[in-house]
């Protein structure tokens, strides 16, 4: 059974995201989001000394280039 997140982003993260959306690469927002943690789970897990706690790889990461950080070669991750 799925659970029910709410999150808080700036009116120009959503209208990245709705473009994305709307471009057909994902069914919705919440797919995006679905992919975005997957894609953190793998790259946390799939290097023995990476993973150091959520904590940390929030405190890495600036607001600006945290998408930017998973995949550089989609271009939602570029705008954002």
């Amino acid at each position: 059974m799925r659970e029910t997140v709410n999150i808080s982003l700036t009116k120009k993260l959503k209208k990245e995201i709705d473009k994305v959306v709307d471009s057909g690469q994902y069914s919705s927002r919440s797919e995006f989001f679905r992919n975005l943690i997957r894609r953190w789970q793998k790259d946390q897990f799939s290097e023995p000394n990476n993973y150091q706690g959520s904590e940390n790889v929030w405190e890495k990461s600036s607001k600006e280039n945290f998408l930017n950080h998973y995949d550089k070669t989609d271009s939602i991750y570029d705008k954002i």
